[in-house]
């Protein structure tokens, strides 16, 4: 895998690459919107280019994630890897 590889290239040996998955804490769509696009630099760029097409965008963006996920105790299903090794 990748990450294998990038371990080997930094000198780690016995390696191995493992995926977890876990749910996210409780949040509501107000914070997902603000985490995840208001302050992330999508939504900064966005915000230098055409700075009034911020607002409807993150009300658009928050209007789904009720759609999808209801309106308070927001849950997200998530994935990651973890690489061990030795050095």
């Amino acid at each position: 895998s990748i990450l294998i590889n990038y371990l080997q290239k930094a000198g780690f040996i016995n390696n191995d690459v493992f995926p977890i998955k876990f749910k996210s804490g409780h949040s509501t769509p107000e914070n997902v919107v603000n985490g995840l696009f208001l302050k992330h630099a999508l939504g900064r760029e966005l915000a230098d280019k055409n700075p009034k097409a911020v607002d409807p965008l993150g009300k658009e963006i928050q209007k789904r994630i009720v759609e999808q996920f209801g309106e308070s105790n927001v849950v997200f299903d998530l994935n990651a890897f973890i690489g061990i090794g030795q050095k």
